[in-house]
């Protein structure tokens, strides 16, 4: 079973990538991606696409490669 560890853990062994050194210093971003994660697969499922699961590290690099989509969630209000 995935868990926040496991994001920070893969976060963590990207050394040289900011983002990811910054996230996993984040506890409320490792579960936001866990999440997002989650539902992912889990709308997959309910639909019976188990073709389109993918494990956390593919979605965590998904993630790293558009950071917008999580930073964007915690920026603060106007």
């Amino acid at each position: 079973m995935d868990s926040v560890q496991d994001v920070e853990i893969y976060l963590l062994s990207k050394k040289y990538n900011l983002t990811a050194r910054r996230w996993a210093k984040n506890k409320r971003i490792k579960q936001r991606i866990l999440e997002k994660h989650l539902m992912w697969n889990g709308d997959h499922l309910k639909i019976n696409r188990i073709d389109m699961l993918l494990p956390l590290n593919t979605n965590i690099d998904y993630y790293l490669e558009h950071p917008s989509l999580i930073d964007d969630q915690f920026k603060p209000g106007i």
